[in-house]
């Protein structure tokens, strides 16, 4: 063999460089993606979203059948009003939360108009989309049932 022919051939030096040229690469992108997630994440956790939603489900299949009331939810002008239809002696909590921010979660004043008419004042929340739960429990037959409405405040 030529000395020009023993130099061309491949060493393991050769394919200790690739090696760890390689695994150069592959650390050089993995920091690149690592700080691209880190840089560009905007934050937004879903806090407590299973135990959320296992509790209204769980009030959903205890109140499978018709409990013999309806409840809409209107928006006019900054007031909400609430009309349960058919129930005379209910007790009613909302609260209002704006979406994918639990830190804004509260609750919201409700004003008895007549019976099974409540109205409620958005002005002090900021505009947007916010998210209202309104919890209703019947007097008469103990059941409890939980609505949820969106409203857009322009």
């Amino acid at each position: 063999m030529t000395k020009a022919a023993a130099r061309s051939l491949f060493t393991g030096w050769h394919f200790l460089a690739w090696m760890l040229g390689s695994f150069v690469v592959v650390l050089v992108a993995n920091f690149a993606l690592i700080y691209t997630a880190l840089t560009t994440h905007s934050g937004d956790v879903a806090h407590g979203a299973p135990p959320a939603g296992l509790r209204m489900m769980q009030m959903s299949n205890a109140n499978v059948s018709d409990p013999g009331w309806t409840l809409s939810m209107t928006n006019a002008n900054g007031v909400v009003h609430f009309v349960a239809e058919g129930a005379p002696h209910l007790d009613i909590a909302a609260t209002v939360v704006r979406p994918g921010d639990p830190g804004s979660k509260g609750p919201l004043d409700l004003t008895a108009i007549d019976q099974g008419m409540w109205r409620a004042d958005l002005g002090s929340l900021g505009l947007g989309q916010w998210d209202i739960e309104v919890e209703l429990h019947d007097r008469d037959t103990g059941r409890t049932a939980m609505r949820r409405g969106r409203l857009v405040l322009p």
